[in-house]
Formats: C-alpha cells, structure tokens, sequence
C-alpha cells in the first residue's frame, strides 16, 4: 500500500491519510480502472481474441482474457506498491495518532471535513485548530 501522507489542501490540511485495502468489489475494480487506463481492457479483449487464434472461443482464450484483465494488472500494482484502497483519516497530536474517520474515494474532501467537523472535533477540541491553522 501506498505510505501515509498528509492532505496538502484545505480542508483537510493538517490531517493525515493512509490506504488499507479492503477486499471490496469496489476497491479491486478501482485498482483494475486505474492500472487498465482508458484502452486497457479494449487492448485485452482485442489480444485474447484476435483473428489469428480462430473463429471459436477457448477456455484458453478466455484465461488469458482474465489474467490481462485482473490478474496481472491487479499483480503489478501490488509488487510496485501502487495498491489503493480506502482511506483512515487521522490527526497527529502529542507525538499520538487519533484515527477520525474512515473514507473511500468516492467521497470528497469537503464532505469528508464536513463530517469530521461535525462528529470529531466535538471529541477533540484541539483538532478544529489543526484543521484552521494550516
């Protein structure tokens, strides 16, 4: 998984994120999508089926249709470290992390804030300053 970062625009500056992978359907396809780009899974189809292997599908065909598609972009991500998955969101204060909420990609900064204002700062008041001052 990637390492953890901290946000470097408002209105999460101040606060920390770091992946986890969570084994969802959503999470392996948004790893899928990034790794595949645009064409990948056009160039995938157009491989496994060319012209030149027949006119009939294979069983052949269609693992190495899947291992384009899943396998090895899903492989290539996780040996170079470029897995993306969920986000914890924290606050680093007093040398502790304080875990404030967990995220997915779907959601964005502002609605991310929104809900740790709402929820977290009233747990830790020193955490409103952090999200201001930065």
């Amino acid at each position: 998984m990637k390492p953890e970062t901290p946000y470097k625009r408002k209105p999460l500056r101040g606060l920390w994120h770091k992946h986890f992978f969570a084994s969802l359907p959503s999470t392996v396809a948004h790893n899928l999508s990034n790794e595949l780009g645009r064409r990948g899974v056009r160039q995938a189809v157009e491989t496994a089926f060319h012209p030149s292997k027949g006119d009939r599908v294979t069983p052949e065909m269609i693992s190495d249709l899947v291992s384009a598609l899943v396998e090895k972009p899903f492989q290539k991500r996780s040996d170079e470290g470029r897995l993306t998955g969920e986000w914890i969101v924290y606050a680093k204060h007093r040398d502790q992390n304080y875990y404030l909420c967990i995220s997915s990609h779907r959601h964005g900064d502002d609605a991310i804030a929104g809900n740790i204002r709402t929820v977290c700062c009233r747990e830790f008041e020193w955490l409103a300053d952090i999200m201001d001052s930065e």
